[in-house]
């Protein structure tokens, strides 16, 4: 089963991952047809299908490029590992054998045939010539040829997510979070946000700011966080990095970015009302507000108020 061991293989875990499966292989339409497992190690797969139409068989484990099958195409269903079948009767094997193991192998190979070289010449001459130091390279030309010369899909990027675990990219406002549409002069929107309304001292308060690019912005442009207490003590929350991923403006153009602020109350934090207040600002240069446009909003300091928490 691939796993994710981020020492050997980056491989991402796919959220569809269960396990309450009932077999570890299925069709994506049960109707399709039928399934059977034959063999499994975690190496190799087969299986036994009988499909009436074509169809997608997912399996229950996360796709790398290193997995080939003798029919169908092998792709990420989602992060999952996933084979397209045609109709008709298959007996179809999986095999994992990615590019690096066989580069390794061969690489490895070559080499101790080097050394074996090596040693035979050093015995026979006593000493190195050029041909004996022109075949340190061979295992290395081994490699290169095998990166080269064997095709393999590249890894997909994981999708970035907040600390929190909350994928940082959503194609509407989530539901929970409270609807708005702050306008700057840069063509970004706070389009919502979602916090709680009370939180006790020690505690962990968590915001979520709700972004949307739709043009080009400059390179400094940031975030900032300001909860105030009744007595004007501030907690900043300042940051350059969208979700910790990306800055806004290497964001996805037209799309919700989940921000998620968090920071811990103090212990010895006033009890009462305090103010939340945030907005975009230089963060990278002269350090000056971007203005807000749209008139619901807008203040002479360019800073929205979003609302107040009760700190208790």
């Amino acid at each position: 089963m691939v796993l994710s061991c981020w020492e050997a293989y980056p491989v991402p875990q796919s959220a569809l991952l269960r396990a309450d499966l009932e077999h570890e292989e299925y069709l994506q339409d049960p109707l399709a047809g039928q399934l059977e497992r034959s063999h499994w190690s975690p190496n190799t797969i087969s299986l036994n299908a009988t499909l009436g139409q074509r169809t997608r068989v997912l399996i229950n484990q996360n796709w790398h490029p290193g997995w080939k099958s003798n029919v169908g195409t092998v792709l990420s269903h989602e992060g999952l590992l996933a084979i397209d079948l045609p109709q008709g009767s298959h007996q179809l094997r999986l095999r994992f054998l990615p590019r690096s193991a066989i580069g390794g192998f061969l690489s490895s190979l070559s080499a101790l045939l080097v050394l074996c070289y090596l040693i035979y010449s050093l015995h026979k001459h006593s000493k190195y010539g050029p041909r004996q130091l022109a075949a340190l390279a061979i295992p290395l030309v081994v490699f290169a040829a095998c990166r080269l010369g064997i095709q393999e899909a590249s890894q997909p990027a994981p999708p970035p997510v907040n600390a929190n675990g909350v994928r940082a990219l959503s194609s509407a406002l989530p539901e929970a979070s409270q609807a708005l549409n702050i306008e700057y002069e840069l063509p970004v929107k706070l389009k919502g946000l979602r916090f709680a309304d009370t939180i006790q001292r020690s505690s962990l308060f968590e915001l979520e700011l709700d972004w949307q690019r739709y043009g080009s912005i400059p390179r400094s442009v940031g975030v900032f966080v300001h909860l105030i207490s009744p007595s004007g003590y501030t907690i900043n929350s300042d940051h350059w990095a969208i979700a910790s991923s990306f800055i806004l403006r290497n964001a996805p153009k037209n799309i919700i970015l989940r921000d998620i602020v968090s920071f811990r109350i103090p212990a010895n934090a006033e009890k009462g009302i305090w103010t939340l207040r945030a907005g975009l600002w230089n963060i990278g240069s002269d350090k000056k507000r971007i203005p807000i446009t749209n008139q619901a909003h807008k203040n002479e300091n360019d800073v929205t108020s979003l609302g107040t928490i009760e700190v208790r």
